[in-house]
């Protein structure tokens, strides 16, 4: 499961958790579910923190290949015109 699928379902999960609290009467058991909540919320946090960076160390090696390819002709068109 890839970081932003598991912040995905930490998201939906955190969710079900504060759905069931509007359903609790009992203070307790409220802050009990809150705090697992929460808990599954920073979790997911976490994980899409980690997605995003990932993704951005990808988008990194893309751009230095683009700019590599891109360079790349130009030096052989040099090459070539000192060959004439």
């Amino acid at each position: 499961m890839k970081p932003t699928e598991k912040a995905e379902f930490s998201f939906m999960t955190a969710s079900r958790w504060f759905a069931s609290i509007v359903a609790e009467k009992n203070t307790g058991v409220q802050l009990s579910l809150l705090a697992q909540g929460l808990g599954v919320l920073t979790t997911g946090l976490i994980h899409m923190s980690t997605g995003l960076r990932a993704t951005y160390m990808l988008l990194e090696e893309v751009k230095a290949a683009a700019d590599r390819q891109r360079a790349q002709p130009q030096s052989i068109a040099a090459g070539s015109q000192r060959a004439s």
